[in-house]
C-alpha cells in the first residue's frame, strides 16, 4: 500500500498543476521525503544544458532493488521533462552529473570500481543516496571517494524522520589528504535544505598550508630552479611568480619534483609509456607540472589542463646576419647612388682628355685647359683626388679656376669618405639578419628544435631531412638559443620567443642580442595539466583567471625579457667611445693593396711585351694618354613565367525528394556550404502555432536535413531553460508564420545568441506568403542588427513541376541613400528538378560597402588617439586615423558625438542595471542606441564585456608616471663632470706624488740633490709643476738629463690629461645636463611625490595604496593633462608624478617639446591595457571592422600611423640639438667665473697672510719654507 502511494501521489500532484519543488504535505508517508529530496537537489544543482543526469544503482537483495526503483519512479516523476535522465553511460562523453544509489558502502564500492577517467569526471557533482539501513562506516566510504578525487559529493541518509546530507572535507587545519566527515543540511521536508548550498562554487578555498607536489623542470624565464642551503628548491620564473601567488591564496605550500633523467617535457601516451614530467602527472606521483606546458589535443587525451594563463609566440632563432669583409667595408661610406655620380663624374673628366686629345688644335686646347707643361692630366685628376701634390700649376686663369675647382671637390669628397670610412673600419656591420620564413625556407640551414615541436611543422614536411632534435638535458634548449648570439651560424631554433626575450634582457648591456624572424610560426597558449582525476581545477582556475585579468601576468612577463624585437635588429650595441684600429679593421685595404700589386704586375708584363709587339705598344700608349679608359656594361634579364591554376571540379550534390517539397536540397546546400564547421555547433529553433500539419512538416524536414548533414554539422536543440555556454553562430530556425517567429526571436538574448552570425529561416507556411509578413520579420531582425540572414520559403500545396523554394533576404544599406530601409529582396529561387546552383551567394556581404550611410561614433578629445577639431567634424589622431580608414573601405560617413555628462569614458554598468541611471559617458550612449560605437582608448576590460561588444585589440596601450625633470647640474659642478670619480682620483694621487717628491727633495736641504731632480737655476718647482699641469711654459729648462726625462714625462702625462678634459669639457658646458629622474614607484612615494590621474583611469591603481593615499583625481578632460604636462615640462611643479599613457607624453614630446621641453617618465609599466572599439551587443558592425582592423594591422598601417604623433626618442636623453656647435655664452662660464673668484679669494687671503707675516716670526719660517727657495 506504501509503494501503491508513493507512486500515484507525486502523480496525482503533476495532474493538479502543483509545482513539483514544493513540499510534499504533512501527511505523506515517511517514505515520501527521501524521493522528494532527492528530486529538489537534482533540480538544484543536477541540471546541465548538455549534460544529463547519469543514475547507477546497487543492491544485493531484491527487495532494496525493488525499493530503489520505487524512489527512482516518484523522483522521475517529480523531475519532468525539465531534467534529462540516463541509466547508460555513452562512450566518449564525460559524464559531470551522477546519482549512485546504494544500500550499503559495499554497494558503493561496486559502482565506483566501474569508474574511469574516460568516461567520468571526476570534478563534476555526484550524488550518493543510501537506501538501506544500518550502521555506516563513513571512514570507509570517503576514502574510496578520496582515492579517486571525488569532491563534489554529497550522501544522503534518512534518520529519525529526516533525512541528512553529509559530506568531507579533504582539507582541514589538522588534516592534509584525509576526510573529515562534515554534516551539511538536514530536510524534515523538501524545501528545508534550499538555505544551505550543497554544491558551492568553491568548495575549496583553502588548503590549510598543506603540502601539494609540483612537477617542473628549468625552462627560463618561465621556471627558474633555486637550489637552497638546506636542499629545499624554489621556483621562479614568471610562471614560478603565478604558483606562488595561487599558493599563498589557497594556502599551500609547494613541493618541486623535477623531471626524471632532465627529460624536461617528455612524451605523452598511454599509461606506462609517458616520459618526462608527463609520467610524473600521468602516474598521479605529482598534483600538477608547470614548465612553458602548450595545450596539446594529445595532452589533453591523458590529462586535465587548466586555465591558459598566458599565450606566446613561437618563432624562429637566427644568426646574426654575415658581417662585411674588409673589402666592403670599402665602399660602405657612399651609397650607390654616390658612387654612381663620382663615376659619372670620372667619365666625363676621361671624356673631356679624350676629347682635347683628338683634332688639329689638340695641343693649344690642352695649354687653354689645363696648361702647356702638363702631359698626364687624367692621372693627375686621379692623383688629386687620392690626396696627392700637382707637379705643375696651369698658368693661365682658366685652367687655374678648373684646377681650384676639382681640388675643392676632391678636397670635399675625400675628407668626407675618411671620416665615414674611420667610423665604418670601427663597427662590426653585418648584414641584415633572416627577416620571414620564407627566408629560412630558401636557405639551407639546419632547424634545431625539441622533438615536440615537430607538430608545428605537420603541413611542410620537406624540412624533416633538415631538422635536428636538441637532447633533452638541464635547459638544453635555453642553452642553444643563448648561444644563438655570437656562437651559431649554421641553424636556426625553434624556440618560444619568451626565451629570446630573457637572453636579450640578460645580455643587454654586456652582448649582443639575440635576432628572431618578424613572423611568428604559431600561437601557443601556456598552461597548467593536472592528473585526469585531479579536484584542484576549479579553485586554480579561478585565482588564474583574476591573477590573469588583473594584468599581473603580463607585468611579470615584461620583467623577464626585453621584447622590444625590432630595436635588437636595429641598432647593434656597441659602446659610444672610438675604438682603436687593428689589423682586422684594415683587412679591405690591404686586400686592395695586393690587387692592385698584381695589377701593376700585369701592366709591367705587357710593358715587357710591348717592346716586340707594335700594336700593343701603341695601345698601351693611348691607354696612358686617357688614364685607363674601362667602361663596362651589365645586362639585366628579367624573365617571368605564369602559371594559371585549374579550379577543381564541383561535384553534383545528389539528394532524392524528400517530403518538403525539396526543401531539404536548398537547406542541405547551404549547411554544407556556409555550416560546416570543426569547433561549432548548430542550434535548432522550431514552433508551430498555425497548425499540426507545419508541424508535421517540419519534422520531415528536420529529419532529412539531419539524416544527411549529421556527419559533418552538430546540432543543438534550443532549451528557453538551459541557454547555450556561449553564444552561437550558426542557427536554423523553423516557423510557420510571423507569430511564431515573434514569439521565438523575442526571447533572444545576444549573452547567448551571436546576432552577427548565420541565421536560415525555413518558413513552413501553407498558402501563398504575404510581402508584408516577409517585410514585417525583416525589420525585428533588424532592430536585432540580425543581418546575415536568409528565409526559405515556398508554396507547400503546389506539387508540379514548377514548385520552386524561394529564397529572400534583406539589404539594411543600399545604394541611393536607402540606409536603414528595410525591403525584402528576392535572393535566389530554386526550381524543382534542376541542379542547385553552387555560384550563388547565399549569405552576400552586405557590409562591406555601406553606400555612404551614416555611422555615429561616440568619441572625445583624448591626444594622441583621437583629435577633434573645434570649428569643423574633421577629427584625426591614431583611431581618428583607424576611422577614416575605415569610412573609406566600407564607404560610410561618420557622425561624431561626444559625452555631455562631463565623463568620457563613463561608468560601466551592472548587466542588468539600468543603463540610463547607472551609465555615463560614452558607455552610455552606446547601451541606449544613441552610438553605434565609440572608441577613445578604450580599454578592454571584463566588466565592459558584460554589456558591449568589443572589436579585436589593435594597440597595446602602456600606463606609467610621467614625473619631472631631473635637477639641473650647477656650473660648478659640469667643471668635474669631464672625468669619471675614479679619474680624478688617479689625477689627484699623481699631483699628490709629485708635491711629496718636491717637498721631500726640499726637506733633505740638498742643492745637489734639488739640482739633480728638477734642474739648476730652478726656484719655484710647485709653481712650475701647477704651470705645466694646466698648459703653460717654463722660463729656465732644467739641464741635466735626469730632470728633462722627469719634465719630459710629466708634460706628457699632463697634455693627454688636458686634452682630454679641455674636449669634454666643451660638450658638458654646452649641454643642459640633468640628474636622471626617479625610476620607480617606490621611490616617488620615498619622495613624497604628488600624483595625479584623471577619474576615467583610477581603476588601475586600485592596487597601490601608497599612491591612493596622496592622490588628486582630475576631471576627464585631457585638457587638465595638458596643464600638468606643461608644468612637468618646464619644471613648474617639483615633486609631482602624472598617471598616464606612454602615447600620451610621446604626444608632448613630439608636438611641445621644442616649445616647452620633454616630459619625462619613470619607466615602470604599472599595466598594460589592450584597446579597442566597443559597440552594442547586437551590433552588426562588429565583424566586418574586425576583418578590416586585421588587414590593417597586418600591413603596418597603425604602426605607421601612430609614428606621425609620438616621438619616443626624447624619453631618457634632451632634445635634439642644432647640428652646428653652440656659441659659448656666459651662463656656461659660470662655473669657471666661480673658480676664478675663489681664486682670488685665496689669493687675498695669501697677501693677508704675508703681511701678518712681518710681525709673526713662525708664519714667516713656514711661508719661507712653503716658496722652496
Amino acid at each position: 500500500m506504501a509503494r501503491l502511494l508513493s507512486v500515484l501521489l507525486p502523480t496525482v500532484l503533476l495532474w493538479t498543476g502543483v509545482h513539483p519543488d514544493i513540499s510534499l504535505t504533512a501527511g505523506a508517508t515517511h517514505g515520501l521525503l527521501l524521493p522528494e529530496v532527492v528530486a529538489s537537489v537534482t533540480l538544484r544543482y543536477f541540471r546541465h544544458p548538455f549534460q544529463p543526469v547519469q543514475i547507477y544503482r546497487a543492491a544485493s537483495s531484491a527487495h532494496q532493488r525493488l525499493l530503489q526503483r520505487d524512489l527512482l519512479d516518484v523522483v522521475l516523476r517529480a523531475v519532468g521533462a525539465r531534467c534529462t535522465v540516463s541509466f547508460a553511460t555513452a562512450g566518449g562523453v564525460l559524464r559531470t552529473r551522477a546519482i549512485l544509489l546504494g544500500e550499503n558502502v559495499e554497494a558503493f564500492e561496486r559502482l565506483l570500481d566501474g569508474f574511469s577517467t574516460s568516461r567520468h569526471d571526476y570534478s563534476g557533482r555526484y550524488l550518493l543516496v543510501l537506501t538501506g539501513s544500518g550502521e555506516i562506516q563513513w571512514r570507509r566510504l570517503f576514502e574510496a571517494l578520496w582515492r579517486r578525487h571525488i569532491v563534489h559529493v554529497n550522501v544522503l541518509v534518512t534518520r529519525n524522520g529526516t533525512v541528512d546530507a553529509y559530506t568531507y572535507r579533504p582539507y582541514s587545519p589538522q588534516h592534509c589528504g584525509h576526510p573529515v566527515l562534515s554534516l551539511v543540511a538536514s530536510y524534515a521536508n523538501g524545501s528545508d535544505g534550499t538555505r544551505r548550498n550543497l554544491y558551492p562554487a568553491r568548495r575549496l578555498t583553502s588548503l590549510y598550508n598543506c603540502t601539494l607536489q609540483v612537477g617542473t623542470f628549468e625552462a627560463k624565464p618561465y621556471t627558474f630552479l633555486e637550489r637552497k642551503v638546506d636542499g629545499y628548491v624554489e621556483l621562479g620564473g614568471f610562471e614560478g611568480d603565478l604558483l606562488r601567488l595561487v599558493a599563498h591564496r589557497l594556502q599551500f605550500r609547494v613541493n618541486v619534483t623535477e623531471s626524471p633523467n632532465q627529460l624536461q617535457w617528455g612524451s605523452i601516451g598511454p599509461p606506462g609509456n609517458s616520459t618526462g614530467t608527463m609520467k610524473l602527472v600521468q602516474d598521479e606521483l605529482v598534483d600538477l607540472v608547470i614548465a612553458c606546458m602548450a595545450v596539446d589535443v594529445i595532452r589533453n587525451v591523458y590529462l586535465k589542463p587548466g586555465w591558459a594563463h598566458y599565450t606566446s609566440r613561437v618563432l624562429f632563432a637566427v644568426p646574426q646576419g654575415r658581417p662585411y669583409t674588409g673589402f666592403e667595408k670599402l665602399f660602405r661610406p657612399f651609397r650607390v647612388d654616390v658612387w654612381a655620380a663620382l663615376g659619372t663624374v670620372l667619365v666625363g673628366v676621361v671624356a673631356v682628355v679624350v676629347a682635347l686629345s683628338c683634332g688639329r688644335r689638340a695641343r693649344a686646347l690642352r695649354a687653354f685647359v689645363y696648361g702647356p707643361l702638363v702631359s698626364m692630366p687624367l692621372l693627375g685628376a686621379l692623383y688629386l683626388l687620392w690626396g696627392g701634390v700637382a707637379r705643375h700649376v696651369p698658368r693661365r686663369n682658366f685652367a687655374r679656376s678648373l684646377f681650384v675647382i676639382w681640388l675643392l671637390f676632391t678636397f670635399v669628397l675625400r675628407t668626407l669618405y675618411q671620416g665615414s670610412l674611420y667610423l665604418y673600419l670601427q663597427r662590426s656591420a653585418t648584414y641584415p639578419p633572416l627577416a620571414t620564413l620564407d627566408d629560412i625556407k630558401r636557405s639551407t640551414l639546419h632547424y634545431h628544435m625539441v622533438n615536440i615541436a615537430m607538430r608545428f611543422f605537420v603541413d611542410r614536411p620537406e624540412i624533416g631531412p633538415r631538422a635536428r632534435f636538441v637532447p633533452p638535458g638541464l635547459d638544453t634548449l635555453g642553452s642553444l638559443v643563448a648561444g644563438m648570439a655570437d656562437r651559431y651560424t649554421d641553424r636556426v631554433v625553434v624556440c618560444p620567443q619568451d626565451m629570446v626575450a630573457y637572453h636579450n634582457k640578460l645580455t643587454k648591456h654586456a652582448g649582443r642580442a639575440i635576432q628572431v624572424t618578424r613572423e611568428p610560426i604559431t600561437l601557443f597558449p601556456v598552461t597548467i595539466y593536472y592528473p585526469k582525476k585531479s579536484f584542484l581545477t576549479q579553485a586554480f582556475d579561478h585565482e588564474i583567471r583574476a591573477i590573469s585579468q588583473s594584468g599581473l601576468m603580463d607585468f611579470w612577463v615584461r620583467n623577464y625579457g626585453d621584447y622590444d624585437f625590432e630595436a635588437n635588429r636595429r641598432e647593434p650595441r656597441t659602446g659610444g667611445e672610438p675604438r682603436k684600429l687593428t689589423v682586422q679593421h684594415l683587412v679591405g685595404a690591404y686586400e686592395l693593396l695586393v690587387a692592385a700589386h698584381l695589377l701593376a704586375t700585369v701592366v709591367f708584363l705587357l710593358e715587357l711585351e710591348s717592346v716586340r709587339v707594335a700594336r700593343l705598344r701603341r695601345l698601351l700608349e693611348f691607354c696612358m694618354d686617357i688614364r685607363y679608359v674601362s667602361l663596362f656594361w651589365q645586362a639585366l634579364l628579367l624573365q617571368a613565367a605564369g602559371q594559371t591554376p585549374t579550379e577543381p571540379a564541383l561535384k553534383r550534390l545528389v539528394v532524392r525528394e524528400t517530403v518538403g517539397n525539396h526543401f531539404s536540397e536548398v537547406i542541405v546546400d547551404a549547411l554544407n556550404r556556409y555550416y560546416v564547421q570543426n569547433h561549432s555547433s548548430t542550434l535548432v529553433m522550431r514552433l508551430a502555432t498555425a497548425s499540426p500539419h507545419t508541424h508535421h512538416l517540419q519534422s520531415d524536414i528536420m529529419d532529412e536535413v539531419m539524416q544527411r548533414t549529421s556527419h559533418t554539422i552538430a546540432y543543438e536543440f534550443r532549451s528557453p531553460t538551459a541557454p547555450p555556454r556561449r553564444p552561437r553562430i550558426f542557427n536554423i530556425v523553423f516557423v510557420d508564420g510571423y507569430a511564431a517567429f515573434l514569439q521565438l526571436f523575442r526571447t533572444l538574448d545576444p549573452a547567448h545568441n551571436d546576432f552577427s552570425g548565420y541565421y536560415l529561416i525555413v518558413l513552413t507556411t501553407y498558402g501563398r506568403l504575404l510581402p508584408d509578413t516577409l517585410r514585417r520579420i525583416f525589420a525585428f531582425l533588424w532592430a536585432l542588427n540580425v543581418v546575415n540572414v536568409n528565409i526559405a520559403t515556398a508554396d507547400l500545396q503546389d506539387h508540379t513541376s514548377r514548385q520552386s523554394v524561394l529564397l529572400y533576404t534583406y539589404y539594411p544599406y543600399r545604394s541611393g541613400g536607402r540606409c536603414e530601409q528595410i525591403e525584402p529582396s528576392l535572393l535566389h529561387r530554386f526550381r524543382k528538378g534542376q541542379r542547385v546552383d553552387r555560384t550563388v551567394e547565399l549569405f552576400p556581404p552586405k557590409l562591406d560597402n555601406l553606400h555612404r550611410c551614416r555611422v555615429t561614433v561616440c568619441t572625445f578629445q583624448l591626444p594622441p588617439y583621437m583629435l577633434l577639431a573645434e570649428r569643423d567634424a574633421a577629427y584625426g589622431g591614431l583611431e581618428g586615423d583607424i576611422l577614416t580608414a575605415l569610412s573609406r573601405k566600407l564607404n560610410f560617413t561618420v557622425r561624431v558625438v561626444q559625452p555631455a555628462d562631463g565623463e568620457l569614458w563613463g561608468r560601466t554598468p551592472a548587466p542588468e542595471a539600468e543603463p540610463n541611471s547607472s551609465a555615463s559617458g560614452c558607455v552610455r550612449l552606446v547601451l541606449t542606441g544613441r552610438a553605434n560605437l565609440t572608441l577613445g582608448r578604450f580599454a578592454i576590460r571584463g566588466d565592459r564585456n558584460l554589456v558591449l561588444k568589443h572589436s579585436r585589440s589593435y594597440y597595446t596601450v602602456r600606463m606609467v608616471f610621467a614625473v619631472p625633470e631631473g635637477r639641473e647640474y650647477t656650473p660648478f659642478e659640469k667643471l668635474f663632470r669631464p672625468f669619471a670619480r675614479s679619474t680624478w682620483v688617479w689625477v689627484a694621487l699623481y699631483l699628490g706624488a709629485a708635491l711629496a717628491v718636491i717637498y721631500a727633495v726640499q726637506l733633505s736641504r740638498s742643492r745637489a740633490v734639488r739640482e739633480f731632480v728638477y734642474g739648476r737655476g730652478v726656484h719655484t718647482p710647485v709653481l712650475n709643476l701647477i704651470g705645466v699641469t694646466v698648459g703653460g711654459g717654463l722660463l729656465r729648462l732644467p739641464t741635466r738629463n735626469f730632470a728633462r726625462t722627469l719634465l719630459l714625462l710629466w708634460m706628457c702625462f699632463c697634455l693627454v690629461v688636458r686634452t682630454c678634459y679641455q674636449g669634454s669639457l666643451f660638450q658638458y658646458l654646452q649641454e643642459r645636463k640633468h640628474v636622471a629622474p626617479l625610476q620607480t614607484v617606490d621611490a616617488l612615494v620615498q619622495h613624497d611625490y604628488r600624483f595625479y590621474s584623471m577619474l576615467g583611469s583610477g581603476l588601475y591603481l586600485q592596487q597601490l595604496p601608497a599612491v591612493l593615499a596622496r592622490i588628486t583625481w582630475l576631471p576627464d578632460a585631457d585638457e587638465s593633462i595638458e596643464r600638468l604636462l606643461l608644468a612637468l615640462a618646464t619644471s613648474r611643479t617639483p615633486a609631482t608624478a602624472v598617471f598616464t599613457d606612454v602615447e600620451r607624453l610621446a604626444f608632448h614630446n613630439r608636438f611641445r617639446a621644442v616649445r616647452a621641453g620633454p616630459v619625462h617618465m619613470a619607466p615602470t609599466v604599472l599595466v598594460r591595457l589592450p584597446i579597442g572599439i566597443y559597440y552594442p551587443r547586437q551590433s552588426c558592425l562588429a565583424n566586418q571592422f574586425d576583418r578590416e582592423l586585421d588587414s590593417l594591422l597586418a600591413s603596418g598601417y597603425v604602426t605607421y600611423r601612430l609614428a606621425h604623433y609620438v616621438n619616443y626618442d626624447l624619453f631618457g636623453r634632451p632634445v635634439a640639438s642644432r647640428q652646428e656647435p653652440t656659441p659659448l655664452t656666459t651662463d656656461h662660464l659660470i662655473g669657471c667665473y666661480e673658480t676664478l673668484l675663489a681664486l682670488l679669494l685665496a689669493a687675498t687671503a695669501l697677501l693677508l697672510l704675508e703681511l701678518v707675516s712681518r710681525r709673526v716670526e713662525p708664519l714667516r719660517a713656514l711661508l719661507t719654507f712653503l716658496q722652496t727657495e
